[in-house]
């Protein structure tokens, strides 16, 4: 049971709501959520409808059409869906936005629903009267009602501005143009309100005044007719041109003919003289502005240019430099928190809010710092109101360079980087987060400089991730390709934030030490710079220190984010599994056959590392595994040989493994030549979740009779290098029509542990590998291998009874 004070404090937030069946959570709507955003444009559009058709309505008499009265149906339906979404749409109090329904309510009904329920009411009863009585008297009266509904004009400017407010018009000349725009737009609707007040003073104003004579009375110059009789277009643009004569310096034949017309005229000749200096002035203002931002660059580039002067520097020279300059400060680069001074003056509360919402969606997209803030919850406001902060870079320019220490995490939040990798790191590389004493390695402590193909680092991708795990000097760099924007996280204070959390730091302490020895790893020795895949550290660890991550990705499957409103609103989406679902992940997580991880996108995958061997003799053929023999049943394969990675295995791990267990007769003949990472996600429907494959592919020569190599990642060469000779014994597939191809072919027999039970392998042309593995040539390659078998025990009995083969 909850105390009175609990019972006080109780929030509702959301409403858990059942309809047919089905449940759902009705959540407030927050103030500038998509929805409101949506509304607010309509209705700011129906206002400015209202407020321009109205008048006119009123002013000339206008007869109700089928379109007046759809849209007067149309608009009193929004807004009194908008009255509806007030109730259910938070609202911001010192800096932090309501949603407690209870609040929101009481708020709503305390200070504008009376006044939209009195004008929705008017227009509901006007719009039914409207219809039923065709008094025009009546009719004009609920017509002047409508004027009430103009006030919901400055409401919708407001909200239009607001949602507006993030269009990026950094050039001065679009900020001139955009105010420009809008005064220009504000006077002309004035005189569109001036114009209707004149006719109607023109038509009412002759039966009350003294002269009994009004403006429609004069005739026009164009017609020997007068106004009265004109069409109700010309009199409209007639108006028109005379309200705009009073704020310009403009003349024109109609002049006012009694003494209401005369007053109206000199309230309009002041209203203009107003309007105009208004106009002037706030253009003026403007441009002063312009060139007040202009001037400090012109003084900039007087003193480059007497300073070129003064050194004697070659014209041109000095004509390429200037030219540099001027195009490098016309570049617009986004703002960083440094440029904002005002962001100061904001309440702690709503500084953490706003770096959350800038950093928070960054660096939750990385499988680790995902990890640590379902741990601790409150770390997404530490991290990114302590440690990140926005950088901005220009074109070509230097993000980190070569032998630069790493201090920072990295992720590009606009923009493209260029990274190129220029030697290969030898060594080891102690973990930042100890204690351990720092290493500054120079040229002559790393191996040779080696080139490698550049690599482009695209938005979304975290990098320099190497900087939080050991202390590293960057075996490349990165620059800029146009202009980038970039969230960095600053190590040692993100270091000190998880001092203060010794449950993180233990459990994340074996991802550290796996990590820092993978780095000193050849394999990866091209991608230690930007970051090593998670799921190679997760799968090089051991399953029991595997866990800790594994089980926060199956909570969070299982449980949702809760409540952490901070993870809820900024983290990655996570789908919801069965219960099937999540009891067969668990299976193959606990079993070590998979791992979870984050995309590069956010999405949570079921991650699969796989090893592939691509082995070729020196005549070019291509190595297959072509069958299985197991628990007496046989299965085409025809791929390329290799296996998952098991527990605290690497890449290359895996593919000694695979050496020694299935091909130990090569193991000396073998040299690797190169390794390729691939990734591939595919849609997995038996676990609710997408699974990526992580697949690794080693190519590795067959050496001539006589010459011995080591299938090790250490045996780099050159990929062009090629040897010549052949193996004995090994014959190769010479034709593309399967059953020739079959009768020529040379099986190679691999003996499995279990009684009864081998692989076979074969060397094929790299062509035909498509052949072999198609599903309609199966059950022909199924029957060949049958009587390769039986000829096989006939010639060697020690093998067994093939019969099952059948």
């Amino acid at each position: 049971q909850r105390s009175s004070m609990d019972r006080r404090s109780v929030h509702f937030s959301h409403l858990d709501i059942e309809l047919g069946g089905h449940s759902f959570t009705w959540r407030a709507l927050d103030p500038t959520s998509t929805p409101r955003l949506i509304t607010n444009i309509v209705l700011f559009f129906i206002c400015i409808h209202d407020t321009a058709f109205v008048p006119v309505d009123l002013a000339w008499n206008l007869p109700t059409t089928q379109y007046s009265h759809a849209s007067g149906i149309i608009s009193l339906s929004f807004w009194v869906m908008d009255m509806i979404l007030n109730f259910a749409t938070g609202y911001v109090k010192d800096g932090i936005v309501v949603t407690d329904f209870r609040r929101i309510a009481i708020r709503y009904l305390m200070t504008s629903f009376p006044f939209d329920f009195l004008l929705t009411s008017v227009d509901l009863v006007a719009m039914i009267l409207d219809s039923a009585y065709q008094d025009e008297a009546f009719t004009k009266s609920t017509k002047m009602l409508r004027v009430l509904r103009l006030n919901k004009l400055a409401r919708a400017t407001i909200i239009f501005q607001r949602s507006f407010s993030r269009v990026k018009l950094s050039s001065s000349s679009w900020t001139l143009l955009g105010l420009g725009s809008r005064l220009v737009t504000i006077v002309l609707y004035m005189n569109h309100l001036i114009c209707c007040i004149w006719f109607w003073l023109g038509d009412v104003s002759a039966d009350v005044s003294f002269t009994g004579a009004s403006w429609l009375g004069l005739k026009s110059t164009a017609a020997d007719v007068k106004f009265r009789d004109l069409s109700s277009e010309y009199q409209y643009l007639t108006s028109l041109h005379w309200a705009l004569t009073q704020m310009t310096p403009g003349s024109m034949e109609v002049t006012p003919q009694n003494s209401i017309e005369r007053v109206c005229n000199i309230l309009c000749l002041l209203m203009g003289l107003a309007v105009s200096s208004l106009l002037i002035s706030q253009l003026s203002a403007k441009m002063v502005r312009v060139q007040t931002l202009n001037h400090s660059r012109l003084v900039e580039m007087d003193l480059l240019r007497r300073f070129l002067s003064e050194q004697a520097v070659p014209r041109s020279l000095s004509a390429r430099i200037q030219r540099q300059v001027h195009e490098r400060a016309s570049i617009s680069k986004p703002l960083t928190f440094q440029e904002i001074p005002p962001l100061a003056l904001l309440p702690t509360n709503l500084r953490q809010d706003l770096a959350c919402a800038v950093f928070a969606p960054w660096f939750l997209q990385h499988t680790v710092f995902f990890a640590w803030c379902i741990w601790d919850d409150a770390l997404v406001v530490t991290l990114a109101a302590r440690v990140a902060e926005l950088e901005a870079y220009s074109p070509d320019d230097e993000i980190f360079g070569r032998l630069g220490e790493a201090k920072r995490v990295m992720c590009i939040q606009a923009g493209q980087g260029k990274y190129e990798h220029h030697l290969r790191r030898s060594g080891d590389a102690p973990m930042a987060i100890g204690d351990s004493q720092k290493s500054k390695p120079t040229d002559e402590d790393n191996s040779e400089l080696v080139g490698h193909p550049n690599v482009e680092v695209s938005s979304g991708h975290l990098f320099s991730h190497v900087a939080l795990w050991c202390n590293w000097t960057y075996a490349g760099s990165l620059s800029a390709i146009g202009v980038v924007e970039l969230v960095a996280m600053k190590v040692e204070p993100m270091v000190e934030v998880l001092r203060l959390r010794p449950d993180i730091l233990e459990k994340s302490h074996y991802y550290a030490h796996t990590y820092s020895l993978m780095v000193s790893m050849p394999e990866y020795a091209p991608v230690v710079d930007l970051d090593i895949a998670p799921a190679r550290v997760l799968m090089a660890m051991p399953l029991a220190d595997r866990r800790n991550f594994s089980e926060v990705m199956l909570f969070a499957m299982e449980e949702g984010m809760g409540e952490a409103s901070d993870m809820l609103r900024y983290g990655p989406s996570i789908p919801r599994p069965t219960t099937n679902q999540l009891k067969l992940l668990r299976e193959e997580l606990e079993s070590g056959k998979c791992i979870l991880t984050l995309g590069a996108e956010g999405q949570l995958l079921r991650t699969v590392l796989l090893c592939v061997l691509k082995i070729r003799n020196p005549q070019g053929d291509l190595l297959i595994e072509l069958a299985t023999h197991k628990k007496g049943n046989l299965k085409i394969s025809a791929v390329l040989p290799g296996s998952k990675l098991r527990d605290g295995e690497t890449a290359e791990m895996a593919m000694n493994r695979v050496i020694s267990n299935d091909l130990p007769e090569m193991e000396e003949h073998l040299q690797l030549l190169a390794f390729k990472d691939e990734e591939q996600t595919k849609k997995s429907n038996q676990h609710g979740i997408h699974t990526c494959y992580l697949k690794t592919t080693f190519k590795m020569t067959l050496k001539p009779n006589g010459e011995r190599g080591r299938a090790s990642v250490h045996s780099h060469t050159t990929a062009g290098s090629s040897s010549t000779g052949g193996a004995a014994a090994i014959n190769k597939l010479t034709s593309s029509n399967l059953s020739r191809s079959l009768d020529e072919m040379n099986i190679i027999f691999k003996d499995l542990p279990n009684d009864g039970e081998f692989v076979l392998f074969a060397w094929v042309k790299p062509a035909e590998l498509g052949l072999l593995s198609a599903p309609s040539n199966e059950a022909e390659l199924k029957a060949w291998l049958k009587t390769w078998m039986m000829k096989r025990q006939e010639l060697s009995p020690r093998y067994g009874n093939f019969n099952v083969l059948a």
